[in-house]
């Protein structure tokens, strides 16, 4: 009597779904990792650029501040801010006022993006000033405008204004350092910068850091 054997062909149901199932968990793992990694990169790039434009806006400033603050002529009011209107150029810009003159650039920032508004980075500064300690803080907050994302990031500074105290009462009160605009408040935060106020830092939200500041002399 012959003896029949049946070949299996093929793979049953149940294994189907098994690799199925397997190819899917690694596709997910893989997934995972290359967005990971992606977002990873993104923030890395993002902390890295914000922070060279701080650092290109508060060294502009001090320069500025300190050349004018330091020098012997008379220029009535002089006041710096961002200009975040784009009503002189396409950029966020940090300008010097002096006197009754127009607004000009304290430099040309240059930004990742076009003419039609998608630069790179939304910067607005605070200005803070202690009489006490002859000292300027000022705070930088910089918020993705290109990406679509809440990528935001905060930082601050100081530096000393030489011989402050001495050259005040040496003139009779003249030269005075003043501090004006919008304050840096969680409404103004939300309203005006788009950014929930807790990605700020809470100490330093009305506590006298204002949109401009200001040298007579």
């Amino acid at each position: 009597m012959k003896r029949l054997s049946k070949h299996k062909l093929g793979f049953s149901l149940v294994e189907m779904v098994l690799v199925l199932a397997i190819i899917c968990l690694l596709g997910g793992i893989v997934g995972g990792l290359c967005l990971a990694i992606s977002n990873s990169f993104i923030t890395t790039y993002n902390i890295d650029d914000s922070s060279d434009y701080a650092i290109l806006f508060a060294r502009g400033f001090e320069n500025s501040f300190l050349a004018r603050q330091q020098s012997t002529a008379t220029n009535g009011l002089t006041t710096w801010f961002v200009d975040t209107s784009t009503s002189y150029a396409t950029y966020p810009t940090l300008r010097v006022k002096e006197g009754s003159g127009a607004p000009t650039a304290v430099f040309e920032p240059q930004f990742l993006g076009g003419s039609d508004g998608t630069y790179k980075w939304n910067i607005y500064m605070f200005y803070k000033w202690e009489e006490a300690s002859e000292r300027v803080l000022y705070a930088i907050i910089l918020k993705d405008n290109k990406t679509g994302t809440d990528f935001t990031y905060f930082y601050q500074g100081a530096f000393w204004v030489p011989r402050y105290l001495d050259r005040k009462e040496y003139t009779g009160s003249s030269k005075n350092i003043m501090v004006s605009g919008d304050q840096l408040t969680s409404t103004f935060l939300t309203d005006t910068v788009g950014i929930a106020a807790n990605k700020i830092p809470s100490d330093v939200q009305g506590t006298g850091y204002y949109t401009q500041i200001s040298f007579s002399g």
